[in-house]
C-alpha cells in the first residue's frame, strides 16, 4: 500500500511555507495523511516536485512516529525554494525488512490539505517580504520574481555600512539649488526620527557632522585687537599686492611645470616657470 505525504506544520503561528535555502539541504517535518502507525517506510519523492519547484527529496528509509517523520529535502539551485503547506511531495510504502522493496509512484495527492512545515531560515528571508493575506497563488508569483531577480538581494548577512558606489545628486537644469530650510514636526515625529538616526549612527551609515556650517552663529561685542601679530601680517600682505606680480611672460626656454587640481564643481590647471629664481 502507497501513502501519501505532505508537508507539516508544527503549530507556529509565523508561517505556513517552507523555504529551501539556494544551494543546501534542509529538514522538513512531514506527515503521512492515511496513516498513524509506527514503522519503518520507503520514500520515493513527488516527480512534480522536481519538475514545478527543481527541488528533490531523495530516496531514502523515513521512521514513522505516529505518522509523523523528517525527510531531507534539496535545493541545487542559486536562489532559496519554497515548498508550500500541504504539497504532496511524495509516497511511502512500508518496508519489508529482508527483502527487495520497490515503490509505486503513480499516485499522487495534489490537492493541498492544512497541513504544513515548520519554519526554515533561508539566506534571503524572501518570506519575511510577504503580507499574510496573500492566497498561495499569489505568494508563488511575487516569490518567482523575487527569485529571478534574486541578485539584487545582499544575502551576505554583514552589517550594513556606509557605501560610496553611487553619489546623488538633483539635476535642476539651468536653474540654481532652491535653498529651503528644515522642515518642520512635530515632537513625536522628531523622536521617530532620533532614533533612525541613532540606528544608522551605530551601524555606521551616517557620521556625526563636525562641520561649523551646522553651528549657530552667535555675535559677540568684543574688543577690536590690532598688535604686533596683526601688523606683521598686515605688512606681509601689502609687500605681496605692491611689488612684482606673480604672473609672468611666458618663456619658452624656461623649464615648465603643470599644476593641476580638481573639486566637485570643476577642474583647474596652472602653468609654472622658474623665472628670476621665483616661481611664477
Amino acid at each position: 500500500m502507497s501513502y501519501d505525504w505532505c508537508v507539516l506544520l508544527h503549530d507556529q503561528p509565523i508561517g505556513e511555507d517552507v523555504a529551501i535555502p539556494a544551494r543546501s539541504a534542509a529538514k522538513v517535518p512531514v506527515v503521512c495523511r492515511n496513516s498513524c502507525h509506527n514503522f519503518d517506510v520507503i520514500v520515493e519523492e513527488n516527480k512534480n516536485l522536481l519538475l514545478r519547484k527543481e527541488v528533490a527529496l531523495p530516496s531514502s528509509i523515513v521512521t514513522l512516529n505516529d505518522g509523523r517523520g523528517v525527510v531531507w529535502i534539496t535545493n541545487g539551485q542559486s536562489a532559496s525554494q519554497l515548498v508550500p503547506a500541504g504539497m504532496s511531495i511524495g509516497v511511502a510504502e512500508v518496508l519489508q525488512k529482508g527483502s527487495i522493496n520497490s515503490i509505486n509512484t503513480t499516485h499522487f495527492a495534489e490537492s493541498p490539505t492544512p497541513c504544513t512545515a515548520s519554519k526554515s531560515t533561508s539566506s534571503v528571508d524572501y518570506l519575511s517580504m510577504l503580507a499574510g493575506d496573500l492566497t498561495f497563488d499569489q505568494k508563488e508569483t511575487i516569490l518567482k520574481v523575487f527569485e529571478d531577480f534574486s541578485d539584487i538581494f545582499d544575502d551576505s548577512r554583514k552589517p550594513q555600512a556606509t557605501r560610496n558606489t553611487l553619489k546623488h545628486r538633483i539635476n535642476t537644469e539651468q536653474h540654481p539649488p532652491v535653498s529651503q530650510g528644515a522642515y518642520r514636526v512635530s515632537a513625536t515625529e522628531r523622536q521617530i526620527i532620533r532614533e533612525e538616526v541613532t540606528k544608522m549612527l551605530k551601524k555606521g551609515v551616517v557620521q556625526p557632522s563636525e562641520s561649523p556650517w551646522s553651528s549657530p552663529v552667535v555675535l559677540n561685542n568684543s574688543k577690536f585687537v590690532w598688535g604686533p601679530e596683526q601688523e606683521t601680517s598686515f605688512q606681509k600682505s601689502k609687500d605681496v599686492l605692491i611689488h612684482d606680480p606673480v604672473l609672468g611672460l611666458y618663456d619658452g626656454n624656461a623649464p615648465i611645470e603643470l599644476h593641476t587640481d580638481a573639486s566637485g564643481y570643476g577642474l583647474g590647471a596652472v602653468l609654472v616657470q622658474i623665472q628670476t629664481a621665483k616661481r611664477r
